[in-house]
């Protein structure tokens, strides 16, 4: 189930939208929720790619180290090479869509 938390997700990029479903599956597996802490809403870094919906945050607090480093790796299996960056941060994951020359969009979403 995707959840919100106070955050916005209008606008958010066809790719974004892809790299959510795999994050709530990858989630699901882990018998937890996904909860969007950011979309396209808050401030971020100069350059960042939140504004123009091509990145999210999601909770990892009540992951254990374990769980987040898993979910971690897994995402990496599946999203970076459809050009996505996944970064686990002190307080959440940050995901963004910014393909590198030569990458495409063509993974499948996990079952």
């Amino acid at each position: 189930m995707l959840q919100l938390k106070g955050s916005r997700i209008k606008a958010l990029s066809l790719q974004m939208g892809f790299a959510l479903g795999v994050c709530e599956v990858l989630l699901r597996r882990l018998g937890k929720s996904l909860v969007i802490t950011h979309g396209t809403d808050g401030a971020h870094k100069p350059g960042s790619l939140h504004p123009f919906g091509n990145a999210v945050d999601i909770r990892s607090h009540d992951l254990t180290g374990a769980q987040a480093a898993q979910l971690l790796k897994d995402m990496k299996v599946f999203l970076d090479p459809a050009g996505f960056d996944c970064i686990l941060e002190p307080d959440h994951f940050h995901i963004e869509f910014q393909p590198k020359p030569g990458e495409s969009f063509t993974r499948e979403i996990p079952s």
